[in-house]
């Protein structure tokens, strides 16, 4: 089912591109102050060589110091050399470039400029050595890629494979992702912290690598990548709650009776074996509601809670796509406001997030009356994760509850009723080794254990991630957190959907919007999985 990798063009669009071929640098943030400032000059003053050709005979080469980019508080992006900054006035003075929040360049190229401190909000420098040549972009550029990656996304470009990190346990299922990283962080300032369950035990002093793939045609910018490991006591499952606390499980008992508009669910819902629970988008509106009602025999009067492990199909995945279809040229500017804060740019995505992000929870009492009792939110259709649902106690004891949620937006395979142990505290492990194979080859350990710093991967990039358990405990149940986020890539062919009256709907309405999504989705949802699944970057047949 997988499709061989094909070769692409790859074109910037960006203003920053300022030639057909770029380099793609190693950016390390700095924070607005004057340390920051000096600490990228410095970064930045380190004499860079550049070709003008590939290699061979004729090749000339230059050195030139790099530019300090200047992020600012309007979305507008400063790339300067000779950067001073007057201590007493507190005004940044230096030569280079200027472009406004859409990236159109303001004034000529070389002249000067004196901008206040306070009106940056992050300095960035990149790493004095190439890292790759190719028709990428800067970093933080608007990029576009021209062209199917495979047959199938020739055929739907709005399938193609879209992920954050994906994570496999190396020599073990290689084809199947035990988690994906921070899978709603679609910008900067949207950056997160993520739990997943891995479903993995290993011994006390074992070592275990995961190998963390850019399998999309998207920047991933990663920040931490850690286990936690908590001691597993004999014969007890481990689960972490939303919150982020780690419990043993005492029993548990599958649903006796299930049923949604789908039918009987009770089959699908009974075991975590991949059997699970999926009905279809509603045709008219992607924000229709489905309800689950679910039954159990014996009620949980001792610290109840409900084990619930799930994942998103890709109702989500293609409303993210075809926003950024509609806004076309303009989604660049849209994600400049994003990162500013600016409240109409954050308010649609608050107001998706409201309608579609979430399993709502609902515990039935004594007398009859319903009550929303817990959240599964968990983002992202490629790994099915697991969470503990702690939930009141009811007079009764815990039989019925309900789950309400998107049509079409979950895959539900497990639901489980369970009483909950106290709290285990969790081990930290960092990497002892990560190693980078793709654009960035090399040794990237000390980036990763560093929170000031992150690692910047690109399609096709491997990290193999190494991590050896404690030996305080016999036995322990592992957890991923990964902290990051990543920046989406424009599909040439969305350019051509552009439509400013339907981008204006899903900003002020958002529900109008999703429901003029509908039919759109609808077309193309019965093979939308398997298109997606055929299309993971560079995966060869």
């Amino acid at each position: 089912m997988r499709i061989a990798r094909l070769g692409v063009m790859l074109a910037a669009v960006a203003a920053l591109s300022v030639a057909c071929s770029v380099h793609v640098r190693d950016p390390l943030l700095h924070q607005p102050t004057p340390e920051g400032l000096e600490a990228a000059r410095a970064r930045s003053d380190s004499s860079r060589t550049t070709r003008s050709g590939d290699t061979g005979p004729g090749t000339k080469s230059s050195t030139q110091p790099t530019p300090v980019k200047l992020h600012l508080l309007d979305g507008g992006v400063m790339l300067l050399q000779q950067v001073s900054l007057d201590t007493v006035t507190r005004t940044l003075a230096g030569v280079g470039a200027r472009f406004d929040a859409t990236r159109t360049l303001m004034g000529l190229a070389d002249e000067g400029h004196r901008i206040p401190i306070d009106s940056v909000a992050l300095f960035e420098s990149d790493n004095p050595e190439v890292a790759m040549a190719a028709s990428l972009g800067l970093y933080h550029a608007w990029t576009v890629v021209w062209g199917a990656v495979t047959v199938m996304c020739m055929a739907d470009p709005k399938s193609c494979f879209g992920s954050c990190p994906t994570f496999y346990v190396d020599g073990e299922d290689a084809d199947r992702p035990r988690a994906e990283g921070f899978s709603s962080s679609i910008a900067r300032r949207l950056e997160a912290r993520d739990i997943d369950d891995l479903g993995l035990r290993r011994d006390g002093g074992a070592t275990l690598t995961l190998n963390m793939l850019n399998e999309a045609w998207e920047t991933h910018v990663v920040r931490s990548v850690r286990l936690q490991v908590v001691p597993a006591p004999a014969g007890s499952d481990v689960v972490a709650s939303r919150e982020g606390r780690f419990h043993a499980l005492r029993g548990g008992q599958a649903p006796t009776r299930c049923s949604a508009s789908g039918g009987d669910c009770r089959t699908a819902l009974a075991a975590l074996d991949g059997r699970a629970w999926h009905d279809l988008a509603d045709s008219t509106d992607l924000a229709a509601t489905d309800t689950m009602l679910v039954e159990f025999d014996a009620p949980v009067t001792e610290t109840p809670a409900l084990l619930l492990a799930a994942r998103q199909s890709f109702v989500s995945t293609f409303v993210l796509y075809q926003t950024m279809a509609w806004m076309g040229r303009e989604a660049a500017p849209w994600l400049a406001r994003l990162e500013r804060g600016d409240p109409q740019a954050m308010m649609p995505l608050a107001a998706v997030e409201a309608a579609i992000g979430a399993i709502a929870v609902e515990a039935e009492d004594a007398e009859g009356r319903w009550h929303r009792v817990a959240r599964f939110d968990e983002h992202g259709p490629i790994a099915t994760d697991r969470q503990l649902l702690p939930v009141p106690q009811a007079t009764d004891g815990l039989r019925r509850v309900r789950l309400i949620y998107a049509k079409g937006n979950w895959r539900i395979d497990q639901l489980a009723l369970v009483e909950a142990g106290p709290p285990i505290e969790a081990v930290r492990v960092e990497p002892t080794r990560a190693l980078r194979s793709g654009s960035h080859a090399g040794d990237v350990t000390a980036v990763l254990n560093d929170p000031a710093r992150t690692v910047v991967t690109f399609p096709g990039d491997t990290v193999a991630l190494e991590f050896v358990m404690p030996r305080e405990a016999p036995q322990y149940a592992l957890f991923l957190e990964s902290t990051g986020y990543y920046l989406e890539w424009m599909r040439g062919e969305w350019l051509a959907e552009g439509d400013a009256q339907m981008a204006d709907i899903l900003m002020r309405t958002p529900r109008e919007g999703l429901r003029q999504m509908a039919p759109l989705f609808k077309a193309r949802e019965a093979g939308f999985e398997q298109n997606f699944w055929a299309s993971r970057f560079g995966r060869q047949p």
